[in-house]
């Protein structure tokens, strides 16, 4: 290898150490399994990568979630009572 890929290596290397994917006894972590394996299943689109490891960082720190972000809303009117409620509910 080259110095310059060499550096290039161990800045990989190091940053995916700091990220938690790699243990410090220079194994994978889940994070890293789940990141080598979607490496794996994106073989041929490099241009997917920085996606996949953005997609792995949300979904590890709970921002990427099956959940709804925000409050379910009937879609209904919500607010008085009475006669005026009853035909807001008609229109």
């Amino acid at each position: 290898m080259t110095a310059l890929e060499e550096i290039y290596a161990n800045t990989c290397w190091r940053t995916l150490q700091l990220r938690k994917f790699v243990n410090d006894d220079h194994t994978l972590s889940a994070w890293g399994l789940g990141l080598a394996d979607g490496l794996e299943k994106l073989r041929g689109y490099p241009d997917l990568y920085e996606s996949l490891i953005l997609g792995l960082e949300l979904v590890r720190f709970k921002c990427l979630h099956h959940e709804d972000f925000s409050v379910k809303l009937s879609g209904g009117p919500m607010h008085g009572s009475g006669t005026p409620l009853f035909f807001q509910r008609l229109c």
